[in-house]
């Protein structure tokens, strides 16, 4: 399995994403990925998590885009300490590209953005 990997603001955050045989359909063009995110601080301060954004490119062209604050109870990772996110996908091409980041809060107030390396998504390619 194939791991990305991008350090931004003493964070580096890992993405496994993986092709989901079932509920995917070729012949609905239907293609299912979930993806775990391992974020880990290595900075010396907590960082609270606020947002998420991502953005989908297909191949077909069409673009999809989810910003928001579903998180959850705004996870806390503690400084030396790592976090996961599991996140779900379906799109309608054979092959996508997924960007993103997320937006951390420090214990002063500051924010910053944890980019996401950019990651493919390949239909049956497990």
């Amino acid at each position: 399995m194939i791991v990305y990997t991008a350090t931004t603001y003493g964070v580096t955050a890992r993405v496994w994403p993986v092709y989901l045989d079932d509920p995917s359909s070729f012949m609905d063009m239907e293609f299912a990925f979930s993806y775990a995110i391992h974020l880990y601080n290595r900075g010396h301060e907590d960082l609270e998590l606020i947002r998420k954004r991502f953005t989908i490119k297909e191949a077909t062209g069409r673009l999809q885009a989810t910003e928001g604050d579903d998180l959850g109870k705004r996870p806390i990772i503690p400084a030396g300490r790592k976090h996961v996110l599991d996140e779900r996908c379906t799109v309608s091409s054979f092959d996508a590209v997924v960007e993103g980041n997320y937006l951390a809060q420090r214990p002063n107030g500051e924010r910053v953005r944890i980019a996401l390396p950019s990651f493919p998504l390949h239909a049956a390619a497990n």
